[in-house]
């Protein structure tokens, strides 16, 4: 399943502004840039318009303010099914004016597709060596164009579906499949990519 909501949120204005206010959750070397907390109210008030569109009893597992500057240059594939037993990933973008192919790429169901090299320790423990590292010239001309450049190749554009970054656009789908957010962009909270993600159950 995949699901692009346009116009998600009533006001994603206030949404945005709440971003900057929110305290960090965690800067982990498991994924891309700085994740904050989602205020209470808001994570319930996107719940809530899900279970609308979705017609299901779903519930939040995890969710954050994703912001990620260009210094981490580009999304790898993977899929979130082994986080937890999520059923749905989903993203809202609140980027008013996005560059292109920031979006996200969406492709195959994971579970045809574990012998990829992105599922080998390998692959894990080199990307996030990459997120920790101090993101230099030599850094991410390794992370574009050899790791996630051979990821990506592997994968031979299997159903790929692209989807445009558009400001309060939703995207749902299903968590077992593999998917990779396009181009990074900014130098900083203001004007980096800045996404709210959510896993559910």
């Amino acid at each position: 399943m995949i699901k692009i909501i346009d116009n998600f949120l009533p006001d994603p204005y206030f949404v945005k502004r709440e971003s900057f206010k929110s305290k960090i959750r965690d800067n982990l070397p498991t994924h891309p840039g700085t994740r904050k907390i989602v205020p209470t109210n808001i994570e319930n008030l996107v719940l809530t318009l899900l279970k609308k569109e979705l017609n299901e009893n779903i519930r939040v597992a995890e969710c954050g303010f994703d912001f990620i500057d260009e210094k981490y240059v580009t999304g790898m594939p993977h899929s979130d099914v082994g986080c937890d037993g999520y059923k749905y990933s989903a993203v809202i973008y609140l980027n008013e004016n996005p560059p292109e192919n920031t979006g996200i790429e969406i492709y195959d169901y994971a579970q045809d597709n574990k012998h990829l090299y992105f599922y080998t320790q390998n692959a894990e423990e080199l990307k996030e060596t990459f997120f920790a590292s101090n993101k230099d010239f030599i850094d991410r001309f390794f992370w574009k164009n050899l790791l996630v450049k051979k990821c990506i190749k592997e994968l031979k554009n299997k159903n790929k579906i692209e989807i445009s970054n558009k400001f309060n656009r939703m995207i749902v789908f299903d968590a077992d499949r593999i998917h990779r957010p396009q181009n990074y962009f900014g130098t900083n909270d203001k004007n980096c990519r800045l996404s709210m993600i959510f896993f559910l159950k």
